[in-house]
């Protein structure tokens, strides 16, 4: 037998907001998912990502190899996180 999970790796808090959550225990909202605001935010900044051999950090240059090219729409919206 084989169970596949799958669901979206973002928090969205109780007033709408894309990537932020209240976390039992916490006071204020923090992001969720981390890497994939980092990245949004790193595209935003113009930092790009780095080539799969020269990284250190593979999770967030894949999401911001993803992210790059819808940045600047994403960042147009209501609520671009």
């Amino acid at each position: 037998n084989i169970l596949v999970a799958f669901g979206p790796h973002v928090g969205i808090s109780a007033s709408g907001e894309v990537g932020k959550c209240l976390r039992e225990g916490q006071t204020e909202e923090s992001t969720a998912c981390g890497a994939v605001v980092g990245a949004y935010n790193a595209c935003m900044c113009d930092t790009p990502a780095k080539d799969s051999k020269d990284t250190y950090d593979m999770q967030m240059d894949f999401c911001k190899r993803q992210i790059a090219p819808h940045a600047e729409t994403i960042s147009k919206t209501e609520n671009p996180m």
